[in-house]
């Protein structure tokens, strides 16, 4: 998969967490892994997804590996709420 299909598919989950009511979706970068070959593009998804308030809860996004967790807050996707990464 690509960076950009990552980011997709993280954007939904986001958006269903959102829908449901739920508050903060935790993400480990291993469970979304189609392949291990994928692994900065998945890291690169999840940056994208990174907005304002959401944050690294495991790892280290500079020194990427399989252990990266981001805590996403879905009860608010305004488009009002900046991009931590461009």
């Amino acid at each position: 998969m690509t960076d950009f299909e990552y980011e997709q598919m993280i954007c939904w989950k986001k958006n269903e967490f959102h829908e449901n009511g739920w508050n903060a979706m935790d993400m480990c970068v291993k469970d979304i892994l189609i392949c291990e070959d994928d692994l900065l593009d998945a890291i690169e998804g999840m940056k994208r997804n990174m907005l304002e308030g959401d944050s690294v809860i495991h790892g280290d996004i500079a020194h990427p590996d399989l252990t990266l967790v981001v805590r996403y807050y879905c009860d608010n996707l305004s488009t009002d709420r900046k991009r931590i990464f461009g």
